[in-house]
């Protein structure tokens, strides 16, 4: 009888149950795709606080002067004195914000250096959501940076207009949030 157990023990080890592998390489699919892109699994919540716009406002609700929030200048060093002036006549200018906003490279090498943009906007809505849609004009003693168009997303708190843009690797859940005075 022992003889029979020892046998159909040796039996069990070599015995692997039916969907073992596919059930690891799920397994390790997933692990590995969480680890890479953790923002996809854990949200960022670059967001909170702030109510998505779904429907385009009216121009007078954007138009003004933006200032970094509390947020934004804890989080992204060089930002304290940035600002974004959207004008009536569909132009802005942006001021002392720092380059590794815009350029991957800058926000890497973690350059701070104020940059200065001019350029047209107008809001535009996509999918329940309403956006800043500008092109960027930089100042050419400042950055090499050009051809840039965006569309940086808009939301409210308090009544007032936000503006979120984000900065660096998404995975790395950065923004600037621009809220009017």
């Amino acid at each position: 009888m022992n003889k029979q157990i020892l046998n159909t023990i040796g039996k069990m080890k070599n015995h692997k149950p039916k969907y073992y592998i596919l059930r690891i390489s799920i397994f390790t699919i997933l692990f590995i795709g969480g680890l890479t892109n953790c923002s996809r699994i854990i949200p960022c919540n670059l967001s909170a606080g702030l109510e998505p716009m779904k429907q385009k406002p009216a121009p007078d609700f954007l138009i003004g002067h933006y200032v970094p929030d509390a947020k934004t200048t804890e989080m992204i060093e060089g930002f304290k004195n940035g600002s974004l002036n959207i004008k009536p006549d569909g132009s802005f200018e942006m001021k002392n914000i720092p380059v590794g906003v815009f350029d991957f490279d800058a926000y890497y090498a973690g350059k701070t250096d104020g940059v200065e943009a001019k350029g047209n906007w107008k809001a535009i809505e996509h999918e329940m959501s309403t956006y800043l849609s500008a092109d960027l004009n930089f100042n050419k003693n400042q950055t090499d940076l050009e051809g840039y168009i965006v569309s940086w997303q808009i939301f409210s708190k308090d009544d007032r207009a936000v503006i979120l843009i984000p900065v660096g690797d998404p995975d790395e859940c950065m923004s600037v949030r621009l809220i009017k005075e």
